[in-house]
């Protein structure tokens, strides 16, 4: 079993969305084999880690145990990652999202959330030269290098952040939404720090789709929430914003959403079945049919 570098401390949670308490587990070891126990919501289907490590904890997390984790997860050895790799990596996909979204970015200002080396500011400042660019990452390593590469980046959880930050006409978390630990303050805090009619962009792994592809449930300590479809929508139209895109079929594991600021009342609802419709989806048997669909249709587009 995997091991991190200290010792953590925990805390047990109510619901996110919903203030629910009622749980179903879902699974008790994350990939790495760390204990992780996550759970579902029974009231609004909103899966999480609980217990999970606290603020302070994370964030000694992310400074001493989080890449090195991630790397040897993926045999990749920590030598051999470099933040101008990780840079480069982003700043392709970066600019590939951004001329993904030319008619949906607006002019003026934009601010990234878990923002990282900076390349996916770096991106979208490629494809629109003229968006002032700003990151907000709580990895001061790769901030700073992100400053090294003039992409303006402040350190920082952004549930504990203190900035006298600017008003933006775009906010984007690229596979960043997962790691937050209050996703309800990031989406009240988006609105709020948004303009009128701004734009909030997101990339979130679709947990389902994901275990589907697996043939299990795999969870990651570094993903206190996970979202489906379902709770994706719940956030963002409970929170204000009108939803512009929303992209299913882009990614083989990845939600594309492109969101607009209104002033119309906001939408908050329970979706009454999605418990028990991402209860089905997670099936054992379910999985293990859906896994083998995908691999199905992998031969069949690698033959044709």
């Amino acid at each position: 079993m995997s091991k991190l570098s200290f010792n953590p401390e925990y805390e047990n949670c109510t619901c996110n969305y919903c203030g629910g308490f009622d749980f179903k587990t879902l699974s008790k070891k994350d990939r790495y084999g760390l204990n992780a126990k996550t759970v579902i919501c029974k009231k609004c289907g909103l899966i999480f880690i609980n217990p999970r490590m606290t603020n302070e904890s994370y964030r000694k997390f992310y400074q001493d145990s989080y890449r090195g984790l991630l790397l040897k997860y993926k045999n990749r050895e920590e030598k051999n990652w470099n933040l101008e790799k990780n840079f480069v990596s982003a700043e392709k996909l970066g600019s590939s999202l951004a001329r993904s979204l030319a008619k949906d970015v607006n002019s003026g200002t934009i601010i990234e959330i878990g923002s990282s080396t900076g390349g996916i500011l770096a991106g979208f400042k490629s494809v629109f030269p003229d968006l002032e660019v700003l990151g907000i990452e709580p990895s001061e390593k790769e901030a700073n290098f992100a400053n090294l590469k003039h992409i303006n980046t402040k350190v920082g959880l952004i549930e504990g952040i203190k900035l006298n930050l600017p008003k933006a006409d775009n906010i984007i978390i690229v596979r960043s939404l997962n790691h937050l630990l209050d996703p309800k303050y990031f989406f009240s805090w988006a609105y709020n720090q948004l303009k009128d009619n701004g734009k909030l962009v997101i990339v979130v792994l679709d947990f389902v789709k994901s275990c589907n592809r697996r043939n299990k449930i795999l969870t990651q300590i570094d993903h206190p929430f996970m979202f489906t479809p379902g709770s994706l929508k719940n956030f963002v139209e409970s929170s204000g914003f009108k939803i512009e895109l929303f992209d299913l079929t882009e990614s083989p594991d990845y939600i594309k959403l492109v969101a607009k600021k209104t002033h119309d009342s906001p939408n908050v609802k329970i979706e009454e079945n999605l418990y028990s419709e991402t209860i089905k989806k997670l099936n054992p048997s379910k999985l293990y049919f859906s896994y083998l669909a995908n691999k199905m249709i992998k031969r069949i587009w690698l033959k044709s």
